[in-house]
């Protein structure tokens, strides 16, 4: 990592934080993934999975999940309110050499001052999905032990507002920060998320002939895909808006298919998504979209095979998102040797290339603001999500071509074992670090 810190050799005593792994949620198969295989390496590893409320469960891969408290990313007091949180006691009773945390910032400060205290480092493996980044968590992301991106882009955002707020930066001299100075110098990680590229895998074309036809699709010769939670964040209406404007210019539209994998469909749930079923109607499509899933419960969701059939019968995977931390949707379709269809925002050029190598990057109409913290999003251009269905549906070499060098990325970038080795590298290196800011390191409870 070209640090002059010894990195410790030994078998290390990790706790993790984030969602439970026995959920097939995106940050829980991402913690499953890799603890199970560092508890192969030999390192000891207890998880703090989010709403797990009871006595430790030793799992048969090897980690323990064990108890977080009633409020939320172990923030519960135990005593008083100045008394210690779950998190303390925790880091208390294990006495980790490491503690890292897959969550969004804002979820942290208790993480950062715990671990700060009792002089633990602590990784904090951030998704970014909009821009800039938000200046309100200065006083946080600079006393955080080790920063952790999962894409380029979120470094870029970080790295950006380091620059503006250094002693030295571009930005309003008031708001400058030397605390930021260690940034300017340090080397800033990143390690992406991965994918069981044995599980999600290329299938030929006359498997995915056969598996239309086992699920009754075989009228539909081009099949895209859509993986998505029905949230505002992945705006499902502009991509059915896309997608009837791209069937108007078809000559044989009932042939061509779109697989909405969105858990509940109708936001019965109150997940801040749309009745799509609803719009599926209004906009004419019920013969060419379907839905995988119709619950949102992570419980029920489908398994890691079923989701990659998903893939495996589709010739291309879509998304309207308005941005995204990383975008495991993305990844699993490249991996499975389908092209993908991204607004170019957030982390979609470094995924599937600047040059559209591996898909097609579409244009924003425009971009929001979202409320609290200032995060712009993106808004796709519908017209332009339109006429890259189209280029799908009409250039298949072009398609195959670029789904064969998502695989090829794909087997380079997400291996699970090569993201481990980039885990255990900084594990190590981040366990032998003092705190950069040594005593000073104290985050305060108003912080």
């Amino acid at each position: 990592m070209g640090v002059p810190f010894k990195a410790m050799s030994k078998a290390l005593s990790i706790l993790w934080l984030s969602e439970q792994p026995i959920r097939p949620t995106g940050y829980g198969v991402v913690t499953r993934e890799i603890i199970k295989r560092l508890v192969k390496r030999g390192h000891e590893v207890n998880v703090m999975g989010w709403d797990y409320n009871g006595e430790p469960m030793k799992h048969e891969e090897g980690w323990s999940l064990i108890h977080t408290g009633l409020a939320p990313f172990g923030a519960e007091f135990l005593n008083e309110p100045d008394g210690p949180t779950v998190i303390d006691f925790n880091i208390s009773h294990l006495k980790p050499d490491v503690v890292i945390s897959l969550t969004d910032i804002q979820n942290t400060p208790h993480i950062v001052r715990a671990c700060n205290r009792m002089g633990v480092p602590h990784i904090s493996y951030t998704p970014v999905d909009g821009f800039p980044f938000f200046y309100g968590y200065k006083d946080l992301i600079k006393m955080t032990h080790t920063p952790l991106w999962m894409s380029s882009f979120g470094r870029e955002q970080f790295l950006d507002f380091v620059r503006a707020y250094n002693s030295n930066g571009h930005g309003d001299e008031n708001r400058q920060d030397p605390f930021l100075d260690r940034f300017t110098t340090e080397s800033i990680p990143l390690i992406y998320h991965g994918v069981d590229i044995d599980v999600f895998k290329p299938v030929s074309q006359e498997t995915k002939t056969e598996m239309r036809a086992k699920l009754g699709l075989s009228q539909w010769t081009t099949v895209f895909a859509s993986v998505g939670r029905n949230g505002n964040r992945k705006q499902q209406p502009r991509l059915l808006e896309a997608f009837r404007m791209m069937l108007d210019k078809c000559d044989n539209p009932d042939e061509i298919g779109l697989i909405l994998h969105t858990g509940d469909p109708t936001n019965s749930k109150n997940m801040g998504g749309w009745n799509l079923p609803a719009m599926i109607h209004e906009l004419k499509l019920e013969r060419n979209v379907t839905f995988s899933d119709t619950d949102s419960n992570p419980i029920h969701g489908v398994s890691r095979q079923d989701m990659a059939r998903i893939y495996q019968f589709s010739d291309c995977h879509v998304s309207a998102t308005s941005g995204e931390g990383f975008g495991i949707p993305s990844a699993e379709a490249m991996a499975c040797g389908i092209p993908v269809i991204l607004p170019d925002n957030s982390t979609a050029p470094e995924l599937i290339g600047q040059d559209s190598s591996r898909g097609i990057l579409v244009k924003n109409d425009t971009f929001i603001t979202g409320p609290t913290h200032g995060i712009k999003l993106s808004i796709v251009s519908v017209e332009s999500l339109a006429e890259a269905m189209m280029d799908m549906v009409v250039n298949v070499k072009e398609r195959t071509e670029m789904g064969e060098r998502a695989r090829e990325f794909a087997e380079k970038s997400f291996d699970w074992e090569i993201i481990t080795d980039q885990f255990e590298e900084l594990f190590r290196f981040s366990a032998g670090k003092p705190h950069p800011h040594g005593n000073n390191s104290v985050v305060s409870h108003h912080e």
